[in-house]
């Protein structure tokens, strides 16, 4: 089971429960505490945490990406996996953290992962996590680019990088995928772009500004508003 790292009682009495840095309410952490109730903590150190998933694979992983990871893997069950494509074998998985992702799709069926991931500290985990359990990885330590997509052989890609995906207006041929985009701007640019990404039936709470899209096939980018500036999108504000 997953404990907190600490409680904060309100002035009302009401816990909020810590782990890592991100508060969690009573009901949203008893709801996780159940659900990764397979899940252990196995070790700290300065810098990472170790975690066995499921009682079956134990990753080291930086502080920060273990509080996305206890907060998030929940939704990527619901609105990562809607989108998992039949047959699935190698997944492009741009963001993919100390291996976090990877592991999910390996769990999903995923025969190999080729792992991009800018942080050097989270690239180092990865390569330790991917070496440890013997996973069938390729590793690019650097920034997601379009050219990517036409340098590896893949069947699915997941996306999650931080405003990255505003790589995707310069595109005209999306592959299969869920991106998690961040911002209006952006939503509106890429839905306006490739008309036919659906939106994941479950996902966050709007209110960070946060939108899961995803397609089950290849979509080819809509031109009827090539000449409206989408391939110059300002994202900024």
């Amino acid at each position: 089971m997953i404990l907190p790292t600490r409680v904060k009682i309100g002035r009302l009495g009401v816990p909020t429960f810590y782990v890592g840095n991100l508060a969690h309410p009573p009901i949203e952490f008893l709801s996780r505490f159940i659900h990764y109730r397979n899940w252990s903590v196995t070790g700290y150190t300065d810098s990472t945490v170790k975690v066995r998933i499921e009682g079956k694979v134990e990753l080291e992983l930086t502080l920060s990406a273990w509080t996305a990871v206890f907060s998030e893997w929940v939704y990527w069950e619901r609105h990562y996996a809607e989108f998992i494509p039949r047959n699935l074998r190698t997944v492009l998985d741009v963001g993919a953290g100390c291996g976090e992702t990877a592991l999910f799709y390996f769990l999903h069926g995923a025969e190999k992962i080729i792992c991009v991931e800018p942080e050097p500290d989270r690239a180092r985990l990865l390569e330790k996590n991917s070496r440890d359990h013997g996973w069938n990885t390729s590793i690019v330590q650097g920034q997601f680019h379009p050219r990517l997509l036409e340098q590896f052989d893949f069947d699915f890609m997941k996306m999650d990088c931080e405003g990255c995906e505003s790589e995707l207006l310069n595109i005209d041929m999306l592959p299969p995928c869920v991106i998690e985009v961040h911002g209006r701007k952006l939503f509106d640019g890429l839905t306006t772009r490739f008309p036919r990404l659906e939106i994941a039936e479950l996902q966050q709470d709007p209110k960070f500004d946060l939108w899961i899209l995803g397609s089950r096939s290849r979509i080819e980018a809509s031109h009827k508003n090539s000449s409206s500036g989408l391939r110059h999108l300002d994202i900024s504000s």
